[in-house]
């Protein structure tokens, strides 16, 4: 190919190496594009699905631990002084269920895959139950039951509690991971780019050393 490259006329040359780095420099310019198109791409989908879930989740969860303090606070004031002014902890509880609610609603919309779906439904479940006890507890106070019976019902309440604070840690710990898996996928799909476009140079720079 050297020795045809030697036997070929200049201008010939000229127009062999101009159509070779501009192919080359329209290869790169393409590259360049849908790498640039599938990054930006995967960084919406990362943020639609774990940016935005990390949020929703950590609403609900913020919201929920609220709940389980204000319960707390609810039954000492209850103990101490019965029903009296009792209607801004209740107001408060209430809320603080509204906003898990509306957290756990939007987050159904960033759901990334089966295990993330699962988790949801786990902790979905575990917090209509443990919503179910709040609302009895809320009952009974409001029933005047004694502080005994109340604070029965709050022991019977701590270990599904528990078991929803533990459904919201695996869920965001899947989240997380999630997280981390496409952003390490997307560096490895930035340095594979940058490998083409370094090769396409290479054979840039031997073209023009060629001619």
């Amino acid at each position: 190919m050297k020795k045809w490259l030697e036997n070929t006329r200049i201008s010939h040359k000229l127009r062999f190496g101009f159509l070779s780095i501009t192919f080359l420099g329209v290869l790169i310019g393409i590259v360049g594009v849908i790498g640039m198109m599938l990054l930006l791409n995967n960084e919406k989908t990362t943020y639609n699905n774990t940016t935005l879930g990390l949020q929703y989740a950590s609403d609900a969860e913020s919201a929920f631990v609220r709940v389980r303090n204000k319960t707390k606070d609810l039954y000492i004031r209850y103990s101490q002084y019965g029903s009296k002014d009792l209607d801004s902890y209740q107001a408060e509880i209430e809320k603080q269920l509204m906003i898990v609610d509306e957290s756990l609603s939007s987050y159904t919309g960033t759901i990334s895959d089966e295990q993330d779906q699962a988790n949801f439904d786990k902790l979905d479940s575990l917090f209509k139950e443990y919503k179910s006890d709040v609302d009895t507890i809320l009952a009974a106070v409001n029933a005047g039951n004694t502080a005994t019976s109340v604070l029965a019902s709050m022991n019977n309440m701590t270990d599904m509690a528990n078991k929803t604070d533990a459904a919201f840690d695996t869920l965001s710990a899947h989240i997380t991971a999630v997280s981390e898996q496409q952003m390490s996928n997307d560096q490895i799909m930035a340095w594979a780019l940058m490998g083409i476009v370094a090769g396409v140079v290479v054979l840039a720079l031997v073209a023009a050393i060629l001619l």
